[in-house]
Formats: structure tokens, C-alpha cells, sequence
């Protein structure tokens, strides 16, 4: 939700396991961003990504739904707070340096200080997706 990776689906989940662990792979779609999560927020369809989209709903939407009682955001919303965007902008230079095309950055980092400005909207908006 947070990075809005809209590939990460049942029909393409791309996932290793390994004993009882698992990796998530592919981010060729993560971070589509291309304004701030209040106007994510406003429009209720951006985020069809994950409960149903043309190529299908989220890889753990049908778990998650399934087990919402079970589903505890605690940890992640206890380190939202203190998640620090400053080694973005130095990221951004060097591949700017190296010349690769960043004019997504901005729009992405602004999304990113919304997301962690309006926690409390966030955590309301990963729920109701599993409702």
C-alpha cells in the first residue's frame, strides 16, 4: 500500500519461499506515484489496485479480508512516525549524476511526506480496504 506497487497481484505475485519464510520480488510498478496521498485519499478508485483491478486484486487481499481481526498494523504504524526521507534527495542526485531520469522524484517524495503527515488517515485507509 504504502510504496502502491499495482503489480503485486494473484496472477503475477512473484514470490520465493524458503522454509516457512517468503520474499516478495518485482518492483517494476512500485512507487506509480504521481501525486500527494490526499488526493489518493479523495478518489476512492485509486485504489482499486488492491481489492479489484483489470488484472486482479492483491496478492494477500483475500487473506488479509479474511483474517481483519487477526490483521495488526501496530508495528508499521510505530515506526511511520520516525520514517526519514533525507537520504532520498541524495539518491535522487546521484542517479540524476549518473543520468538516469528522476522527474518522478518529487511527486513520489511528496507523496511519501504526506503518507507520514496523515498517519491516522493511512492506518483508516488500510483498514477499510480489508473490510
Amino acid at each position: 500500500m504504502l510504496i502502491r506497487n499495482v503489480d503485486r497481484r494473484e496472477k503475477k505475485p512473484n514470490i520465493f519461499f524458503k522454509e516457512d519464510d517468503y520474499y516478495l520480488i518485482d518492483h517494476e510498478q512500485a512507487l506509480y506515484i504521481d501525486r500527494d496521498f490526499m488526493d489518493y485519499i479523495k478518489e476512492p478508485n485509486r485504489w482499486s489496485f488492491i481489492y479489484q483491478d483489470i488484472k486482479g486484486k492483491h496478492l494477500f487481499y483475500k487473506l488479509l479480508k479474511k483474517n481483519k481481526k487477526k490483521v495488526f498494523f501496530d508495528t508499521f504504524m510505530a515506526y511511520l512516525p520516525v520514517f526519514s526521507l533525507r537520504g532520498l534527495d541524495a539518491v535522487e542526485l546521484k542517479l540524476k549524476t549518473n543520468g538516469f531520469q528522476t522527474t518522478d522524484y518529487q511527486p513520489i517524495k511528496s507523496y511519501l511526506e504526506d503518507v507520514r503527515l496523515n498517519q491516522s488517515k493511512f492506518l483508516n485507509l488500510l483498514i477499510e480496504l480489508i473490510q
